[in-house]
């Protein structure tokens, strides 16, 4: 069950990566044809990225704690008996 999860995680981060260097051409593209976008285009992509890091960690926390939680569990009826 990890290993899909591991899985699933990495093929969105990797998709997500894709996406955001499509983005950036894209923003280059859009700059070089008219330069009065420049300002709004690195904002854009700050956001991005800060939204980006954003849902990332959210990602890891959630995958870390399914992985722990069951872990807890076991210890505490382990200990109990």
């Amino acid at each position: 069950m990890q290993s899909s999860n591991r899985k699933l995680f990495d093929s969105l981060v990797s998709r997500t990566k894709i996406y955001l260097v499509i983005i950036f051409v894209l923003l280059i593209v859009i700059c070089i044809y008219n330069p009065k976008f420049i300002i709004p285009a690195i904002l854009s992509v700050f956001l991005l990225l800060v939204t980006f890091n954003m849902v990332r960690i959210k990602t890891n926390v959630n995958i870390i704690s399914v992985i722990i939680a069951p872990n807890r569990l076991r210890l505490t009826a382990d200990n109990s008996l």
